[in-house]
């Protein structure tokens, strides 16, 4: 401990040096593909939103005629305020409008949230979401996480504060909502909603606003809202195999020549010949993570949250621009090093796993399409560094549980 204080300042500033680095180059390209490049690489996913949400609203049924739509009719609704202009390069500048909004909020709440104490650390924390490969990614190609994780952030810190009034948990709860624009992504983090306010309302406001949002939407199809949700449903866990297996092989992804997904249990039971257990295995696999969440209620907000992003990525079939939900973790390895009522051994430890998740988030993400089995150092790397900061944080909410009980 006495080494890293002496040295602390040079390495903050290498590190902040180095995330700096990788982020101003990476985030000037994937800015340009999302404004200006055209295809195969430009604005992937917001070109295949953009396209159903006008089917939606022209009444044309999504589900039988758009490969990409794998959505719920909630998220449509959620969508048509930033995809429902007669442009679609309207519709982009909104995108990129919204990403920077979204990304100043976050690095703003993940300032308060890690407790930093001066510049560096604060430099640190804003950069680390601006270099990662994965919020590149996401950027270029016009995907949701970075709107998914500032709508979490924000809601669940709101939301389990103790004592709110009507006004406080109707925010908490719309922006949870909005965070489930991608159910793969923000379902998992429903159990926190469920179990660890400790209060109906805010459950009960996100039920409904969610229920409010699909019916709106059914309102501009010929299909009922549960058969829209049974076409929803089905076409999802066919198109999930589909991927998992190696169909989504050839797609494209940043122009960087291939879209399969890694490092989640689909692709696992693809890569086993069991893609036809994708739909229960996930169930099991997220009402396991509902009995752990209820059991540790009363630990860290953000230890819960830590649990939760890294089984989030892993539950269901995603892809590269998804592990930006490992940030989150980082957050909760990173409050663990700083907080002085810990031991010395876990904040140590902490640390380290937090700066080699920094480490492996800003490597280059067409490490992946290497040929086999060059591709297994980033695959399997990235994935096993996920599964011991889940080991270690899992430790760490059962060992905060016993010294509760006792």
């Amino acid at each position: 401990m006495k080494i890293w204080t002496y040295h602390r300042p040079r390495l903050l500033g290498g590190a902040i040096a180095l995330i700096s680095a990788a982020a101003l180059p990476r985030l000037v390209y994937e800015f340009t593909r999302l404004l200006w490049l055209s295809d195969p690489s430009g604005a992937i996913d917001l070109k295949q939103r953009y396209q159903e949400v006008h089917f939606w609203f022209s009444g044309e049924p999504v589900y039988s005629q758009l490969n990409s739509a794998v959505y719920p009719p909630a998220s449509y609704t959620m969508l048509l305020p930033f995809l429902g202009y007669p442009s679609l390069t309207v519709a982009k500048w909104i995108w990129a409008l919204t990403s920077i909004v979204a990304l100043i909020w976050l690095a703003n709440l993940l300032i308060n949230q890690t407790q930093t104490k001066n510049v560096i650390e604060r430099a640190l924390v804003v950069m680390t979401p601006l270099a990662m490969y994965a919020t590149g990614i996401t950027i270029g190609n016009g995907q949701l996480t970075i709107h998914i994780l500032v709508s979490l952030v924000a809601g669940l810190t709101l939301m389990c504060q103790r004592k709110n009034g009507w006004g406080k948990d109707l925010l908490a709860s719309l922006l949870i909502v909005v965070a489930l624009v991608k159910p793969t992504l923000a379902v998992p983090f429903f159990w926190i909603v469920l179990f660890v306010p400790g209060r109906v309302r805010p459950t009960l406001m996100v039920g409904l606003g969610y229920v409010a949002l699909a019916w709106l939407a059914a309102a501009f199809q010929e299909s009922d809202i549960f058969s829209l949700h049974h076409d929803w449903l089905a076409y999802g866990i066919k198109a999930a195999a589909w991927s998992s297996a190696g169909g989504g092989a050839g797609g494209s992804d940043g122009g960087l020549g291939g879209d399969i997904g890694y490092g989640d249990l689909h692709s696992l039971m693809g890569t086993l010949g069991l893609s036809e257990w994708n739909f229960p295995v996930s169930i099991l696999v997220l009402l396991a993570l509902g009995c752990w969440v209820y059991w540790h209620r009363c630990v860290d907000l953000w230890l819960l949250v830590g649990v939760v992003a890294i089984v989030a990525r892993v539950w269901t079939y995603h892809r590269v621009y998804d592990d930006m939900l490992i940030l989150l973790s980082m957050v909760t390895l990173f409050r663990i090093a700083k907080q002085d009522a810990n031991s010395n051994t876990d904040r140590v430890v902490s640390g380290m796993l937090f700066a080699i998740a920094l480490i492996a988030s800003l490597v280059p993400a067409s490490l992946r399409l290497l040929p086999s089995p060059w591709d297994l150092f980033f695959k399997a790397g990235q994935t096993t560094i996920w599964m011991v900061m889940l080991i270690f944080l899992l430790a760490q909410a059962q060992c905060k549980k016993q010294m509760q009980v006792s």
